[in-house]
């Protein structure tokens, strides 16, 4: 039985040609066969290869609108503590304080200047009212800055999983003709 030969042979020859030679493009044919079934392996390996890659990008938005979320929430916190810092002035001889999870403690007598603050690594250190204000500031900038930089980092990936749909869109195309 002899076999076609594949597209990209049949056009490259004239049809008398084939018929003059045909022992010889049974050969070729069979050639370009394999040829075309190496091709549509390679091409099914970079399909693959693209499907993990692009895996790989989508875990990393992921995680970074994660980290986004949490840095959004920690702006929000941290606004929430100025503010409530600021309206210690306000504040009468009986105050409640906010302890979490819906909860407060009523406290009669307090500093309205001191304020203790966290300052990494578990250490607690004592500021004034209007320092701690800009410390706690100065942690909103810090992190606003990192959202900056980490919305670039995402829309670099963003760009870069379109460019890899894009060119698996064409690989699929071309395996397809």
């Amino acid at each position: 039985m002899m076999t076609p030969p594949s597209k990209p042979f049949a056009s490259s020859h004239s049809p008398a040609h084939e018929h003059s030679n045909m022992g010889e493009h049974t050969h070729m044919g069979g050639a370009g066969m394999a040829d075309d079934m190496h091709s549509v392996d390679e091409g099914q390996r970079e399909l693959m290869r693209m499907a993990y890659e692009a895996q790989v990008f989508q875990q990393q938005q992921r995680l970074m609108q994660q980290e986004l979320s949490m840095l959004d929430n920690g702006i929000r916190e941290l606004n929430m503590t100025i503010a409530a810092l600021e309206s210690l002035d306000k504040a009468k001889k009986e105050t409640l304080f906010s302890i979490g999870g819906g909860a407060f403690v009523k406290s009669r007598d307090f500093e309205r200047g001191a304020v203790i603050l966290n300052v990494g690594a578990g250490v607690l250190v004592e500021k004034g009212r209007g320092e701690a204000i800009l410390l706690v500031k100065k942690r909103i900038d810090n992190a606003k800055v990192a959202v900056q930089k980490l919305s670039v980092e995402f829309g670099s990936v963003v760009q870069k999983l379109r460019a890899l749909e894009e060119r698996a869109q064409l690989l699929q195309q071309q395996m397809q003709q």
